[in-house]
Parts: C-alpha cells; sequence; structure tokens
C-alpha cells in the first residue's frame, strides 16, 4: 500500500478543520478573557480555597523542618537513621 501526499485535505480532513470564524468564537470564551474593566468579580472555588490554604500555611513554623537531622543510611532498600542501627 502506498501512501499519497496531497497539499488539499481529504474530505475527512476538512470536516474536522474550523474556519477563522469558528476558531475565534470556540476559544474566546467569557471565562478566557480578562477582567479590562477594573470592576472586582467574585472569587471562584478554587481561589477561595487556596487563599485559606496559603493564609494556613502561612501559620506554620518555618525554623524548623519536619525531618529529623540524622543522617539516614539506605541497606537492603530500606532507610534507617543512623542511632537506630
Amino acid at each position: 500500500s502506498e501512501y499519497k501526499l496531497s497539499s488539499s485535505p481529504t474530505e475527512h480532513e476538512s470536516s474536522d478543520l474550523l474556519s477563522p470564524s469558528q476558531m475565534e468564537s470556540s476559544t474566546v470564551t467569557k471565562t478566557t478573557l480578562p477582567n479590562h474593566d477594573g470592576t472586582e468579580t467574585e472569587p471562584t472555588e478554587f481561589e477561595k480555597n487556596r487563599k485559606r490554604y496559603q493564609d494556613l500555611i502561612d501559620t506554620f513554623p518555618h525554623v524548623k523542618g519536619w525531618r529529623p537531622k540524622n543522617p539516614l543510611i539506605e541497606y537492603g532498600g530500606y532507610w534507617f537513621l543512623r542511632p537506630r542501627l
């Protein structure tokens, strides 16, 4: 079986192509446009949760880490703390 190269799209391919006016109307929606008029909008549920979690993270201690400072040693595919060996 030979493959033919053609510069014009086949009937199947042409049905998948969008005209420029269709592309504009399909890609530009109310949610993708930035707010240029300067009015504030209601924050979305995601933005509310993000702010809430960011405020919670800001309250965590920043000086002390969660991991012990003892060196970890790998043995047999497992990680051990040095004092426990």
